[in-house]
């Protein structure tokens, strides 16, 4: 941590001053109260314009523009694997769920969607549901190559 020019280097001193360490900057108090920040209080504008909140050893935890305001609270500790709570168990006979697959053009999402129809519709009940917002090519190469029943395609 470094010393302001307005500090004197002996001691503690009831004034109030201001501190740049690293990446930040804070202004506090010396005396009784001393001073603390957490992690998230280590934001600092990049010449980019944006801001960057980063962990006291420099790791970013997210940066923003001030666009959307939000609050900088503490990250919590993960705690203790053995000490967490166990696991719900769920029978999907029950309960629906989706998986969702994403990525970029060309990527193999919808070779994926047609292994796993093949490898499940026999086992499950499935549907299939792509995102063709300008064609219907996806949900006519899963009925061509007898992904599902073409009902079960979206």
């Amino acid at each position: 941590m470094g010393l302001s020019e307005d500090e004197p280097s002996s001691g503690k001193q009831d004034h109030q001053h201001h501190h740049h360490h690293d990446e930040h900057h804070h202004e506090h108090q010396h005396g009784s109260s001393g001073h603390s920040h957490g992690a998230q209080d280590h934001g600092a504008q990049d010449n980019d314009g944006i801001t960057y909140h980063k962990m006291p050893d420099g790791r970013v935890l997210h940066s923003h523009d001030g666009l959307k305001p939000h609050a900088h609270d503490p990250i919590p500790e993960p705690g203790s694997y053995t000490d967490r709570r166990k696991p719900i168990k769920r029978t999907y006979d029950e309960r629906a769920f989706t998986v969702g697959i994403g990525g970029p053009v060309g990527t193999g999402k919808t070779a994926l969607l047609l292994a796993l129809c093949r490898a499940f519709r026999d086992e499950y009940n499935i549907a299939a549901v792509t995102n063709d917002i300008f064609t219907k090519e996806d949900g006519e190469f899963l009925t061509r190559n007898n992904a599902l029943p073409a009902e079960r395609i979206r």
